[in-house]
């Protein structure tokens, strides 16, 4: 699941964007999350996590396609993310997870700015 893909990346920070096609806000912000990853994706691990469903897989590809960075693609579907929202306390997406080198969330936000001003400072130097 996905608490055990994020456990693999233990000692590097990892960065979250959970997102759709179907989601106007997350393609309007999802390419400073791809220009996020370009710049920083050496020093850390990136995850487009999709709530596509598969029949939209297709669409999904082509925009991740016309949005290039360093970052991996995971799809979780549309029918988890009642689950996903509950667990993590919010209401919808585009949402932003943070987690830290030891593998504990850190940060929690719709704020793809204030995510890039965290991962600038946690990854500097």
């Amino acid at each position: 699941g996905f608490e055990e893909f994020i456990g693999k990346h233990k000692g590097k920070h990892v960065i979250v964007d959970n997102w759709a096609t179907w989601c106007i806000p997350c393609r309007q912000k999802f390419p400073k999350f791809a220009s996020l990853s370009s710049k920083y994706g050496d020093k850390a691990v990136f995850i487009a996590c999709s709530h596509d469903d598969a029949d939209a897989v297709e669409n999904a590809r082509e925009f991740l396609g016309e949005n290039p960075g360093k970052y991996l693609n995971l799809r979780i579907g549309s029918d988890l993310l009642q689950d996903f929202c509950e667990k993590y306390g919010f209401d919808g997406i585009p949402r932003y997870f943070v987690y830290d080198e030891q593998g504990e969330l850190i940060e929690n936000t719709d704020d793809v700015d204030a995510i890039s001003e965290l991962v600038a400072e946690k990854l500097k130097g």
